[in-house]
């Protein structure tokens, strides 16, 4: 095969392992679309049978970096050994045992049991428990306190049905299953503002460098199994519940721009009518007209609760009534319907 080939599948294969890594194909149709062109292309032979592949040369830098992971884990287990066995016979200080067989077991923790994710999930709790509480002694003070912590306990709650669903699958759920959830409890904007912020997430940001600021590199997307975890969702649902969009109705559906009928004009009486009458007529349908009116209006009103939602049936049931009642009674005045 070509110099120029090998190097481009090399390439090719890269690109389909970093999207697989990304998670991208699972919510956007053309990156799902493009990775199974990759792997088909990647299903022809790309090298004759039986004919071995070069490995790739390793650098200086990269031995000597091999060599020195190699020596701290050999000093990590001499270090654990030391301190286990030193404790255990007795022959070294408990102290001196303790501090050796930590080294080497945070060393292992560090380097094999995955030490760096649990610290920073540590973290993350702690401050968003410092967090929690400083919006919780501010809210009395400041709006903007008040509203972000309502959106903390919106979020909560979302985390609390997610994890009571999670539970009933038979499977080790994703982003996928969230977003699915979501859309059953919430709707479909809830749904997609979820998903919009777990894409965002999920493409990752340039890492810190040593010397500060923000890396020029390309950005590193998030792992899957990263975005499942309690940090990554909480955050996520934070973002989702922001401005109370949990608790947002949908704005009713505008009537098209078609012009009212028009009033039949009120027929005089073929007998003498007492104007008191035909005054009361003209208060009834003005008395439907704001009634209709105000069962309009109440549909437009933001409720959270349940409680509040029950209120607002309650009191369009009463206007209903109220408007039928208004309606009888001109009808047998004699007068058209309103």
């Amino acid at each position: 095969m070509p110099a120029g080939a090998a190097a481009n599948r090399d390439e090719l294969e890269r690109l389909v392992a970093a999207l697989e890594r990304s998670g991208l194909a699972e919510s956007r149709a053309d990156i799902a679309a493009l990775l199974a062109q990759s792997k088909a292309m990647l299903g022809t032979p790309a090298r004759p049978s039986g004919r071995p592949r070069r490995r790739a040369r390793v650098s200086a830098r990269g031995k000597l970096r091999a060599l020195v992971l190699l020596l701290l884990d050999a000093l990590a287990a001499m270090a654990t050994l030391y301190g286990a066995a030193g404790l255990g016979f007795g022959t070294v200080e408990a102290l001196e045992g303790g501090l050796a067989l930590a080294a080497g077991l945070g060393w292992g923790l560090w380097r094999w049991g995955g030490l760096p994710a649990l610290l920073a999930e540590a973290l993350f709790r702690l401050r968003y428990a410092l967090r929690w509480a400083g919006l919780w002694l501010a809210e009395p003070f400041s709006d903007r306190a008040y509203e972000a912590l309502e959106t903390l306990l919106d979020a909560r709650e979302v985390m609390r049905g997610w994890r009571a669903h999670r539970r009933t699958l038979p499977h080790a759920p994703g982003l996928a299953e969230v977003e699915t959830w979501l859309r059953a409890t919430y709707g479909p904007r809830i749904a997609a503002r979820f998903a919009r912020a777990a894409e965002g997430r999920r493409a990752g940001q340039p890492g810190w460098t040593l010397r500060g600021g923000q890396g020029s590199g390309p950005p590193r997307p998030v792992p899957a199994s990263r975005m499942m975890r309690w940090p990554s969702l909480i955050t996520l649902f934070e973002a989702t519940a922001a401005g109370g969009a949990l608790w947002a109705t949908d704005p009713p559906p505008e009537p098209p721009p078609v012009a009212p009928p028009a009033l039949p004009p009120i027929a005089p009486p073929a007998e003498a009518e007492p104007p008191e009458h035909l005054q009361r007529r003209l208060d009834l349908r003005d008395l439907i007209r704001k009634k209709r009116q105000d069962i309009t209006t109440a549909y437009g009103w933001k409720l959270k609760t349940e409680a509040e939602i029950a209120q607002r049936d309650n009191y369009l049931n009463e206007l209903r009534a109220e408007i039928a009642a208004l309606e009888k009674e001109l009808a047998a005045l004699g007068g058209p319907p309103a």
